[in-house]
């Protein structure tokens, strides 16, 4: 899998023995979640439409609560009781594709929805988390709206940057939100080069209407990993 430049890595179990010379043994497990950013000959058009993006496989966050091998809880990551399986369609999931220069990191997330709330700050969100070799911190917060905009903030350490994303919303059934985003690589703190590893994580939480509130649920990309998952310059 890790040499198929189309394929991210997803839910894979590590486990790491180290043995003293005396031969007791220590263990550390994690989980892995490894996603491949490729390189962009033509920065893409941010416009909220993602036919350019999906010749390619995305990275996915979903759930399933059926029994047996096709169970998968791992991604739920708070409000788990608010997704549910509302009739023949979907209460919410995610997809996103990643690609680079040497200027911006381009965020393409599609979403998915049975009954998209798009209320600026109040709705539907997607944060991305970002670490830095150097271990500064960026957490980017995504609103999408109805206008083909939304809102989008970078707080990097103590400094916060307004980016602008673009967004387009189809409803043929579930509603699909397509998502848009170029991200300095300077705000970062991030140097692009070929063959190294960024830790990167992605959260969507998922708002409906439910007698008469609004409830949320999140889902985790990484969802199991003890820090991050982590994004792969090819």
């Amino acid at each position: 899998v890790l040499n198929n430049r189309d394929l991210p890595c997803e839910n894979g179990y590590m486990q790491a023995i180290a043995t003293t010379g005396d031969g007791r043994e220590f263990t550390r497990d994690d989980w892995l979640w490894l996603h491949g950013a490729y390189p962009s000959a033509n920065a893409p058009a941010i416009d909220g439409k993602l036919q350019e993006w999906e010749s390619r496989s995305a990275a996915w966050l979903f759930y399933d609560y059926g029994w047996g091998m096709n169970r998968h809880l791992m991604q739920l990551d708070e409000g788990g009781e608010n997704f549910g399986y509302p009739p023949y369609t979907i209460d919410g999931r995610a997809a996103f594709w990643t690609s680079y220069d040497k200027t911006n990191l381009y965020l393409a997330i599609r979403l998915q929805d049975d009954q998209a709330v798009l209320e600026n700050d109040n709705g539907e969100k997607v944060v991305v988390n970002i670490q830095s070799e150097s271990g500064k911190h960026s957490h980017i917060r995504i609103f999408p709206d109805t206008k083909g905009g939304g809102m989008a903030s970078l707080m990097s350490g103590f400094d916060r940057t307004v980016l602008k994303p673009k967004s387009s919303v189809t409803v043929n059934g579930p509603t699909t939100i397509g998502i848009e985003l170029a991200i300095p690589w300077a705000v970062l703190d991030v140097t692009p080069a070929t063959g190294s590893l960024v830790r990167f994580d992605l959260l969507y939480t998922d708002v409906d209407r439910a007698n008469g509130k609004l409830v949320r649920g999140t889902l985790r990309w990484a969802g199991g990993a003890s820090k991050s998952g982590y994004m792969w310059l090819r």
